[in-house]
């Protein structure tokens, strides 16, 4: 499993400049990624941890917090990319 998210991450920026040679723009890109990693995530919890998918209120803002600085660090990642030669 780890070799397998190692290869996936050091491809990342390869991908990227394959899709901004398509025409998707740094933010588009960053929302498929999410909305895919989003619906694999929610498949395994259906299928393997339904227990997990409750989020108790106490937790549930440091939650939308670390998905907003994620967000925040993919976008600069994304569009940092576009500035740089990768891959």
């Amino acid at each position: 499993m780890a070799l397998i998210a190692s290869v996936m991450l050091a491809s990342n920026s390869i991908f990227a400049k394959y899709a901004y040679a398509a025409g998707i723009d740094p933010n588009t890109f960053t929302m498929l990624r999410l909305s895919v990693a989003a619906l694999v995530l929610w498949g395994v919890f259906l299928l393997f941890g339904r227990q997990f998918i409750r989020i108790p209120r106490a937790v549930v803002g440091g939650c939308a917090l670390m998905a907003t600085a994620n967000t925040a660090a993919q976008l600069s990642y994304y569009w940092g990319l576009t500035r740089l030669p990768a891959g």
